[in-house]
């Protein structure tokens, strides 16, 4: 059990300081957001590979024989009708974790993690940002819309063809860089990059990110939407180098990590300690 104590507690310590040492630097850090919950797990390991199945072992009454009195598990008796099933139940256990962690992975892929910031500042550069690009948005609280096109009178066939001005800024966004006039079909289809063809009947904005705010921790996850991604990777190496220079205030998250790291290594240290006092008692009894 002392074991268990350790694996479950020391990666948590790990994270918490980690966190601790960002949340005190002197500009925002920036994450991808699968580093970001690799990060998390990482920091959840310990429960999940340790005390997960230690609980899980201390359901079956022969596990907990085994645990505090040092007797033979159930694998060692053929008699124990219940061991398949128990075994199974592990099995499912391990399952159920690595699918998990897997699935947080892959939701992750198109979030963007920003530390040590002060939240109120973020939604002002990205709307810098969007405009230094030449990206058509509207902006309602902490999301962030592609504006539609402004459709030109429908043609001699009755249907819509999208404003050329408005195609080109759409091709500069998404890094083509047209020579030339445009034909109508060639800047409708770089419009489309960006979002859906206007119809004539429904013309509404598209979905391109969204800022979740968390004020207590300065820290920012943005979100982006499935339109967002042709851009997403030239806006995000222009967010990087424009949050990059913002100057941190003093984060009192920084505190609480360090802290939460510094009690949980005194706790461990004290296991280490009891364990290694129980030892020797142990060794001087039997001598």
């Amino acid at each position: 059990m002392f074991f268990v104590v350790v694996f479950t507690l020391l990666p948590l310590v790990v994270y918490c300081f980690v966190l601790g040492l960002v949340n005190r630097r002197k500009h925002p850090v920036i994450v991808g957001g699968v580093w970001d919950v690799l990060g998390m797990l990482f920091g959840a390991s310990g429960f999940l590979l340790f005390a997960g199945p230690f609980i899980l072992g201390g359901v079956n009454e022969r596990w907990r024989e085994h645990w505090l009195f040092n007797t033979p598990g159930p694998a060692s008796d053929s008699a124990d009708a219940g061991h398949e099933l128990w075994l199974w139940i592990r099995v499912a256990y391990v399952v159920i974790v690595v699918a998990w962690g897997a699935l947080l992975v892959w939701r992750r892929r198109h979030v963007l993690a920003i530390y040590n910031v002060n939240p109120d500042l973020v939604p002002e550069v990205v709307a810098e940002r969007l405009q230094s690009l030449r990206i058509p948005f509207r902006r309602a609280g902490n999301r962030f819309f592609v504006a539609p096109a402004p459709a030109s009178p429908a043609n001699s066939n009755g249907a819509l063809t999208a404003d050329p001005a408005y195609s080109a800024t759409a091709a500069r966004a998404v890094g083509a860089s047209p020579a030339g006039a445009l034909s109508s079909e060639t800047a409708f289809d770089l419009a489309a990059t960006i979002q859906p063809p206007l119809s004539a009947t429904a013309v509404q904005d598209t979905p391109l990110l969204e800022l979740d705010l968390f004020h207590s921790l300065n820290h920012v996850s943005l979100y982006w939407a499935p339109a967002a991604r042709p851009m997403q990777a030239t806006i995000e190496a222009n967010l990087r180098r424009s949050v990059g220079e913002i100057e941190s205030e003093d984060n009192s998250a920084s505190l609480w990590f360090l802290s939460i790291a510094a009690t949980l290594f005194v706790v461990l240290m004290a296991a280490v300690i009891f364990w290694v006092v129980l030892t020797l008692l142990y060794s001087l009894r039997s001598v």
